[in-house]
């Protein structure tokens, strides 16, 4: 006789508990392996070794020789004790050619293209990635690791169903992996250097300045892929740390507190004029969010530039 399920006493309210999934796509140079080393106690699976400056140095890092061995290791950190509490993943267009080279040897393929009818990139390999994305379930359940995917861009052109087409920075992988992965994740970030364009005249050519900072954009654009369910502010200060807490408060802040925690990083870290200009900047915007947060998370990249290495007294929040 089958046993019937209890589902009467399965049923719950509430969402499940466990660590987030981040997935960080960025432009080359931004920082995405630092952002692995600022997460609470992580150990990195180096699909393309990138831990190898001696700033990292007490930072634990695997790197594997195979897909079967990526597996293979993930088991080791679901079965065996350990007190790592995030498992990075550097970078996943690396990782890639790891089942890529597995699937092909498997089936004596010489390439991927060799499938009829791009079965390779449309079934086969996202086949392994399902089973990849599976095991690491199965480590959150048994020890609710925060996992961390981060992966390369390149600007590819779209074609725009609805209107003229366009390019877009996009994951340097292919496309099937890519989409399962960030449907996978609870919050996909797109890490970039701030930079903005003027014209010298009507006719010219844009020019890009700025470059230095550092920033994460949250939600989706026309340029770039993204998305979250945190609340979080379109725009934030590239550091693990900062993203984590405010993944974890769940909402913005009110207005007021924006403005106030604005004016305390401007009086703190900013001089002269630039100070002058910047608290005039935000009394002129005290209730306009979108671009108090933009000022707010300039000012903490500010701050944390300043607290790592000098006083700053020559860069403009707004």
């Amino acid at each position: 006789m089958a046993v019937v399920k209890d589902y009467a006493s399965a049923t719950k309210k509430g969402p499940t508990v466990r660590a987030k999934r981040i997935f960080v796509a960025g432009i080359e140079g931004v920082g995405k392996t630092t952002a692995l080393t600022q997460c609470p106690n992580p150990v990195v699976i180096c699909a393309e070794d990138g831990i190898t400056e001696d700033s990292f140095a007490d930072v634990a890092n695997y790197t594997p020789e195979n897909w079967a061995d990526v597996l293979g290791y993930i088991d080791y950190l679901t079965t065996s004790a350990h007190d790592y509490k995030t498992l990075g993943i550097d970078t996943l267009d690396w990782l890639e050619q790891y089942a890529v080279k597995h699937i092909c040897q498997r089936d004596g393929k010489a390439s991927i293209e060799d499938y009829g009818y791009s079965k390779g990139q449309a079934v086969f390999l996202p086949n392994e990635f399902r089973i990849f994305l599976s095991k690491l379930e199965l480590l959150q359940k048994t020890k609710n690791m925060l996992i961390v995917i981060t992966a390369h861009t390149m600007v590819k052109p779209f074609n725009n169903p609805s209107g003229d087409n366009y390019d877009r920075f996009e994951t340097a992988s292919i496309k099937q992996v890519s989409s399962l992965v960030k449907q996978w994740c609870d919050v996909n970030l797109f890490a970039t250097f701030n930079v903005a364009t003027h014209k010298e005249s009507k006719k010219g050519k844009a020019k890009g300045v700025g470059g230095q900072e550092r920033i994460v954009h949250t939600n989706y654009s026309a340029a770039w892929d993204a998305k979250n369910r945190c609340g979080l502010p379109d725009e934030l200060p590239f550091d693990m740390q900062s993203i984590l807490e405010a993944i974890k408060k769940g909402v913005p802040d009110s207005v007021e507190n924006i403005y106030d925690d604005a004016v305390e990083l401007s009086k703190k870290y900013l001089k002269d004029k630039v100070q002058t200009d910047t608290l005039k900047y935000l009394e002129a915007n005290k209730t306009n969010t979108p671009n108090l947060l933009r000022a707010l998370n300039k000012l903490k990249c500010i701050a944390s530039q300043s607290d790592s290495e000098q006083p700053v007294t020559a860069t403009k929040a707004s």
